[in-house]
């Protein structure tokens, strides 16, 4: 069986909080008519504690250092994430231009 990389357990723990912040869809749309933030930064409760765990997850996720095409494509997927394209765009693709980097580095090495 082959293992899953860091990187891959970070993108599944990702999804698994959007799946369970789709259980506050109402609130979300409430807080997305109130601002232009994601609806998550502007929720309360629980909504806003999945958003956060979320979004630090997506940004675990471009820190992380890829070690196969796999990582490398998920780091890509994290930099078009709605929350990065929506909050610090240039930033994360700076992280994937250095991940790129990084990896394309290790691999001449």
């Amino acid at each position: 069986m082959a293992q899953t990389s860091p990187i891959s357990r970070l993108w599944d723990r990702a999804q698994s909080l959007s799946r369970q912040l789709q259980a506050h869809d109402t609130e979300l749309g409430f807080a997305a008519a109130r601002s232009t933030l994601p609806a998550w930064m502007v929720a309360s409760g629980q909504a806003n504690a999945l958003g956060n765990a979320r979004y630090e997850t997506i940004v675990q996720i471009l820190h992380s250092r890829a070690a196969s095409l796999d990582d490398l494509a998920i780091i890509g997927k994290a930099t078009n994430d709605s929350d990065m394209q929506n909050g610090p765009k240039s930033w994360a693709h700076a992280q994937f231009d250095r991940a790129a980097g990084d990896f394309h580095g290790a691999a001449l090495a």
